[in-house]
């Protein structure tokens, strides 16, 4: 075989400095499409994005020539400036220090995108802590766990 290939799905999910409520209904649709742009800057196909005040979900394929927490600290960085550039809030926006992405499988693909589709339907019977606390057991992890290196 005489060249590369991969195709790498990732479930995303960022959440603002704190928890923080900071991305209102009046805004989400341009931080959203602010992600989506650094993705594809990135050369990242975007599959799906949705959320709620305090966290997105993204579900991307990440290009073979790029890793992980170098898209992310681009997609970070560079939506937290623009947001502030705007001055759309009261506050500074921060994104939280971290973040949480697993591997999605292409069979899980749609799964994963309907559920992103419907966060706000989820967030009606759980919180934003609850959610991310059963995906990290659903992957085998812990928040304070060795393999997640916090």
């Amino acid at each position: 075989m005489a060249h590369f290939m991969s195709k790498i799905w990732v479930h995303l999910i960022l959440s603002t400095k704190h928890r923080l409520p900071l991305i209102s209904p009046h805004i989400e649709a341009f931080v959203h499409q602010l992600i989506c742009k650094e993705l594809r800057k990135m050369q990242c196909h975007v599959d799906c994005i949705n959320g709620m005040s305090d966290h997105v979900h993204a579900q991307f394929l990440l290009h073979p020539a790029k890793s992980l927490s170098e898209v992310i600290h681009q997609v970070k960085g560079a939506t937290s400036y623009a947001i502030n550039q705007q001055n759309l809030l009261k506050e500074k926006f921060a994104w939280g220090g971290g973040y949480a992405a697993f591997s999605v499988s292409e069979s899980a693909v749609p799964a994963v995108r309907k559920y992103i589709q419907n966060q706000k339907q989820h967030h009606k019977s759980r919180t934003s802590l609850e959610e991310y606390n059963e995906y990290l057991l659903r992957h085998g992890l812990n928040d304070a766990d060795e393999k997640t290196g916090k």
